[in-house]
């Protein structure tokens, strides 16, 4: 059955959920590993991402960086990695294992010690959650937001001025910090079971 294969089913408004939560991560994950990026050699990472990105359009990078890069990322690391381990070990073990096996894959040390934070949460929201579209949507959120995060925030302070731009700041950090908990209350309420 379904269930059998993906864990109970995903809500709508846990799917926009999902979203809003990767993007919280992505840009408070970006922003913790920004406070060390002159120790781990922002040049590799600056340009690979020029080379991915000069010369494509908004859409084209949204498609690939947002929505298809996640989902084959998400299948090898989280669905076949990551389940995987936790079959043989301790799901705190497998999480961080299989993030750090994420951030190898990334290939720079910026983006890998990013990368490997990011596995590891996306990993253990997974298993919470008990639905395999659990970290395709996380790992969506938190790329798609990348994407566009200084557009909207120059938007918002252009039009709106600063104490928008912070009143969204700190409605993304509550939404996100809420979403995570509660998804980790309803996995101890489950009694910490696995349903995928």
């Amino acid at each position: 059955t379904e269930g059998k294969i993906t864990g109970s089913s995903l809500k709508i408004w846990e799917i926009l959920e999902f979203l809003v939560i990767g993007a919280f991560l992505g840009q408070y994950g970006n922003m913790f590993v920004g406070m060390f990026q002159q120790y781990l050699n922002p040049e590799v990472y600056q340009e690979t991402q020029s080379v991915i990105s000069d010369g494509k359009s908004i859409w084209t990078l949204m498609l690939w960086m947002g929505i298809v890069a996640p989902f084959a990322e998400e299948v090898i690391f989280r669905w076949m990695t990551f389940l995987r381990m936790r079959d043989n070990m301790r799901v705190f073990s497998a999480a961080i294992l299989s993030g750090l096996a994420f951030g190898i894959y990334h290939m720079n040390l910026l983006q890998g010690v990013y990368a490997a934070i990011m596995g590891t949460l996306f990993a253990l929201l997974l298993e919470w959650r008990g639905n395999l579209f659990t970290s395709v949507l996380l790992h969506m959120g938190a790329n798609i937001w990348s994407l566009v995060v200084t557009d909207v925030m120059l938007y918002l302070l252009d039009h709106f001025g600063a104490m928008y731009v912070i009143t969204f700041n700190l409605v993304l950090v509550l939404f996100g910090a809420f979403g995570i908990w509660k998804t980790y209350r309803n996995y101890q309420k489950r009694k910490c079971t696995r349903v995928i």
